[in-house]
């Protein structure tokens, strides 16, 4: 099983770009100095505007086991250079926080010379108990595609609100993709079988993807 860090950043108003910036010479640092991947995105579109906005996510991944994720940390802790590029990245800031995400089995078929530039970020809840069928029925349609080139990630974050809770996290080329994608998948008649194991309608919010290394 693989991990991913995700950073959340709300940067002051007038200080998107010095974030940004940061934020980037902060990922370019840390890919460089471990061989790990990683990209930043913006939110461009939040459920809750007035709070989620304008957000700048730093997602780090290549973890493939949780001893290689802890021996990240035990060396993260260590490095003081590391944490004064967080700091100063968090210094323009309104707010920060942290994730971490176990990965489940990778998508099978990668589009060739795909070249992401948008994410669409799906929060599910599973009913109790329906999370492993959730995640089993999700991989299986994954496969099936939604017809537009896409990778889709799901991934469960380890600390959270809801024990069922996954994140699905789906990549396209442009937003005509991600709208024809979205209208395939709500036209798709799999669709009724997995709401029927969700508590509610999912959550979404959209992104674009700002700058990228190693992936």
């Amino acid at each position: 099983m693989s991990y991913v860090i995700n950073l959340y950043r709300k940067p002051k108003p007038g200080n998107f770009k010095t974030v940004l910036d940061a934020a980037i010479a902060s990922l370019d640092a840390t890919v460089e100095a471990t061989g790990k991947r990683g990209f930043i995105t913006g939110t461009m579109s939040h459920p809750n505007p007035t709070q989620g906005s304008n957000l700048i996510v730093t997602s780090t991944g290549g973890f493939e086991t949780v001893e290689e994720l802890d021996s990240f940390m035990d060396a993260a802790g260590a490095n003081s250079e590391m944490f004064a590029r967080v700091d100063k990245a968090n210094s323009q800031c309104e707010s920060f926080s942290s994730e971490i995400s176990r990965i489940m089995p990778p998508q099978s078929k990668i589009p060739e010379n795909f070249d992401p530039k948008w994410v669409m970020r799906d929060i599910q809840v599973a009913k109790p108990g329906q999370l492993p069928a959730v995640i089993e029925y999700l991989s299986e349609w994954r496969e099936e595609g939604i017809g537009v080139p896409t990778v889709l990630v799901l991934n469960v974050p380890l600390g959270k609100v809801n024990l069922s809770a996954l994140r699905l996290t789906f990549f396209f080329e442009s937003l005509a993709d991600m709208e024809a994608g979205d209208a395939n998948i709500m036209s798709n008649p799999k669709l009724p079988g997995l709401m029927d194991m969700l508590e509610g309608s999912p959550t979404r919010v959209i992104s674009r993807i700002l700058h990228r290394r190693g992936f």
